[in-house]
């Protein structure tokens, strides 16, 4: 089989039921709303939080369209997505709503050794859910210092030109309030500590 063919298959069957069915669609548009609103990535710990959510909001959406995805992020490293019979597929956010790259694979210095193989859904603020692999976006990443990364450009380019790997759904862009945003940490600490028997520190926590 065609390299990436039967992932490409899967995105248009996953586009089609989520551009159809009205409710389910609106049920990923909010959900990834209150996570943007509530979770501001410019707060460095939320990032990692803010990109496993939206993994399993999109896992999940899959599942609600037929598609036996699983959500695999947390054992393996290139892989988000599981689909049987396929490779699977990568997740990756842009939330800014600006073009700036996008970040593919961290490398700690290595980047120039790394190179991106697999089926990406892009999460992109004020565009939408779409789907890209190395075969149809050749020669657009660029090595940085410590990643891998995506050039905006030609994504949005091949986006405009190929409308049937675009997901027409309503992403926000990330809240722009700092002060007012949730810090994964801080709410982990909260649920914790809220069930410990003598309930001391969590009158201390912040």
């Amino acid at each position: 089989m065609t390299p990436y063919k039967r992932e490409r298959e899967i995105f248009k069957n996953f586009k089609q039921k989520l551009e159809n069915d009205d409710t389910l669609r609106q049920e990923v548009e909010e959900a990834l709303g209150i996570l943007l609103s509530e979770y501001d990535t410019t707060v460095h710990e939320n990032r990692f939080v803010v990109g496993g959510v939206c993994e399993h909001i999109l896992g999940a959406a899959m599942r609600a369209a037929g598609i036996e995805a699983k959500n695999v992020g947390v054992h393996n490293p290139r892989i988000d997505l599981q689909i049987p019979s396929a490779e699977g597929f990568s997740v990756k956010g842009s939330f800014t709503g600006k073009r700036d790259a996008i970040r593919l694979i961290n490398s700690l210095g290595e980047s120039t050794t790394r190179s991106w193989s697999e089926s990406t859904l892009f999460i992109l603020s004020n565009v939408g859910v779409a789907y890209a692999d190395p075969k149809l976006l050749r020669g657009a990443t660029t090595s940085t210092g410590d990643a891998l990364v995506l050039k905006r450009a030609p994504l949005d380019d091949f986006l405009r030109e190929n409308p049937q790997y675009l997901i027409h759904c309503h992403v926000p862009a990330k809240s722009a309030d700092i002060e007012k945003t949730k810090v994964a940490s801080e709410a982990i600490a909260k649920e914790i500590l809220g069930r410990i028997q003598f309930r001391i520190l969590k009158k201390f926590v912040d």
